[in-house]
Order: C-alpha cells, then structure tokens, then sequence
C-alpha cells in the first residue's frame, strides 16, 4: 500500500497545484505555471513616471532665433505666469527621485504628483520579480519576490511564486515558514494552507499537518480536494475510520474521481470491510480516470477481492 498512499497523496496534492498553473505561458523551465502577473492598476487616468526636476525656460527664448540679440529681461517685465512656472520648477526640483503616479484632478488645472500606494509598490516588485524568471534569474527572481513580500505580506501571487521558485529547488523548511506566514496573513486562504501542509508532509510531519488542515477547513462543497488532501493524511497516519468517512463524503460531492474511490477501497479493506472495498474499487475502474500503477492496483486488488466471490452490488 506504500506506492498507492504515495499516488493518492501526491494526487490529493497536485491536482490543485498543477491544474491553476496549466495555463501559464513563457516560465518554462524556470518555474512551472503561476498565476500571470496583472498591469499595476492605478486611479484612472494615472501613470507611472519618474519624477525629475523641471525644466523651464521663457516662451519667448524658446522661440527666440539664433541670429537675433540676446535679450535680458528684468524681473519686473516677467510675466505671472512665467513667475509661476518659475515657483513650481523649483519646488518639485526639491521631489527625491522616486516611483509616484501622475494623476489629473477632476478640474484639470494641473498635474499632481501622488506617492504609489503600499499595494503598488509590491506589485512592482511581483512583476519585476516575474520577468526575472522568465530570464531565468532564479536569485535575483527570489530577491525581487521578497522585497515584494516585504512591502505587502499579503501578496498572495508573490508568496505562491516564491513558494514554487523553492520548491523547485527543494528548500522545504523555507517554504514552510514562508507558507505558515501565508496562513498567519490571509488564515482563510486554502492555497497556502493546502501548500503549507504539503510541505509538513515532505518534513514528515504529519500530525502538524492534519491539525493545520483541520484548524483552517472551508465547508466542504467549497473545496472537496482540500479534504481529499486531509483523507490521504488520515490514511497515511493509519486512521481509516476518519479516512473512509472524509473520502465518502467528498465522493457524494465528485462520485467521479476514480483515485478517491481507491482510498476508500484502501480504507475499507483495511477496515476488514471486503465486500464494501470490493465496490470502491469497481467504482474506481469504471471511472476510466486511472493511469499506469494506480490502475494496476485497482485491478489487482479487484482480482484479489473476486476470488474470495464477493458479491458486487
């Protein structure tokens, strides 16, 4: 049963993970399908610039030609307008070189030069940390990422990135603090708590990882892989009580996956449950969902279970 529970474990895993990254394009080989980054949204009809100090100079010089005499104007003959452009120029000379949003007021009299918010200086740094996968940077990548995170701990897309960017290189202690900050920022969100308790499970840590599951569960028409995820830990931890009742009840929800189906055949024949095993399984083979050492098995035990002539309901 080894091989299986490690099948049906990384299947209870996986399936989420993998399936939101299928459709990400361009992070191939760096790290497999995260979330594409979005533009930095800021208010409308703002951009970002970089502010320098301004450059003016009289209208009358501008269009001044070269052959004509230098003329010198006194600080009577300037115009208040001049003087007031002469004002702003050294006011935002004083601005320090930084990342700000133009914005226009409604009234459109003139530009005002906004600090960004906390939230889009953090999705720069996303960005920024993104393009540098794309170019396979992996360290400056992981540095971009976490300046993200420090900025704004709630970042989800970073922390899920950066997670990916360490499992790729098998660092798990650090992706289990960086997951269980995850859960301690956003404790509803079930990415982080089905991706931190993944990694208590790759540090053998299983009880840790059935509290942390238990303590965070959504109801269960939510999001029935999340306690696919909890039943496999149950069965791994030898619990097959609470192992066959999680996977029953989430096949009320998806009498389709076969791999659950085989859990619960696992379970209940652990359970001395034959007969009820012998179904499971049968259930299993007819979802046509099984591939290469899992079908193998459900076969087999299917094989096992017929010559003891089980009836099958």
């Amino acid at each position: 049963l080894s091989l299986v529970g490690v099948l049906l474990i990384g299947a209870a895993v996986s399936a989420w993970w993998w399936q939101r990254n299928q459709t990400q394009q361009g992070l191939q080989p760096a790290v497999a399908g995260v979330p594409t980054p979005t533009p930095v949204q800021t208010p409308t009809p703002a951009k970002v610039a970089m502010v320098t100090p301004v450059q003016t100079q009289p209208a009358d010089q501008q269009s001044m030609h070269a052959s004509k005499p230098t003329v010198t104007r006194t600080k009577q003959s300037a115009s208040p307008e001049h003087r007031s452009k002469v004002v702003h120029a050294k006011k935002m000379s004083k601005v320090p070189h930084e990342l700000v949003a133009e914005q226009e007021p409604a009234g459109g009299m003139e530009k005002q030069m906004v600090p960004l918010r906390r939230e889009q200086k953090a999705e720069l740094a996303y960005q920024a940390g993104y393009d540098q996968l794309q170019l396979h940077n992996t360290h400056r990548a992981e540095q971009e990422l976490r300046q993200a995170l420090a900025i704004d701990a709630s970042h989800m897309r970073a922390r899920e990135l950066l997670a990916g960017l360490l499992i790729r290189q098998g660092r798990w202690i650090e992706t289990g603090d960086l997951m269980q900050q995850g859960v301690q920022v956003l404790p509803d969100n079930t990415v982080f708590t089905k991706l931190y308790a993944r990694t208590l499970m790759q540090l053998n840590r299983d009880q840790q990882a059935i509290k942390v599951l238990r303590k965070h569960a959504p109801p269960i028409a939510q999001d029935p892989e999340y306690y696919a995820l909890l039943a496999a830990l149950y069965q791994r931890q030898q619990d097959h009580l609470a192992a066959a009742n999680t996977y029953s009840q989430i096949l009320k929800l998806r009498p389709d996956a076969g791999i659950w189906w085989v859990g619960l055949g696992i379970s209940l024949e652990a359970l001395g449950k034959k007969r009820q095993a012998q179904q499971a399984y049968t259930r299993a083979s007819q979802s046509g969902t099984l591939r290469g050492d899992l079908a193998r098995y459900t076969d087999n035990r299917l094989l096992s279970l017929d010559a003891i002539n089980y009836p099958i309901d």
